[in-house]
């Protein structure tokens, strides 16, 4: 586990800005290291409170219409849950989209379900 300790302590600083922060915890990032300890090419990572009502097979198909560069597959957040983030933004820019609901908001992205392609991961890693 020492290559993917690594890793993990080389990213924090540039997305934690304090300790004890939201994201300065290492398990926020062990999924983009874990090329470095599985042999696998492909995973699903899913939340804990995800309920599926179909196959997890047809979720494992969006890989065959990534693109040759694509690393990850995530989807949109289909609530406003980011909304109350962006408020000093909205309050400055009364026409903007960002935090709005779908079909024409701008909501974010749902981390609770990501397609990762590992081959392309260790790529874009290398340098670590």
């Amino acid at each position: 586990m020492k290559p993917l300790e690594e890793l993990v302590n080389s990213l924090i600083p540039h997305f934690s800005f304090k300790q004890g922060a939201y994201y300065s915890d290492g398990l926020f990032y062990i999924s983009i290291g874990l090329y470095k300890v599985m042999n696998l090419k492909k995973i699903i990572l899913i939340d804990a409170d995800v309920k599926f009502l179909s196959d997890v097979k047809l979720l494992y198909k969006y890989f065959s219409e990534f693109p040759p560069e694509a690393l990850i597959g995530i989807a949109r957040e289909q609530q406003p849950v980011y909304r109350h983030i962006l408020h000093e933004y909205r309050r400055h820019h009364n026409n903007t989209r960002l935090g709005n609901p779908p079909p024409n908001g701008v909501t974010g992205f749902n981390s609770g379900v990501l397609l990762l392609n590992l081959e392309k991961n260790e790529a874009l890693f290398i340098v670590f």
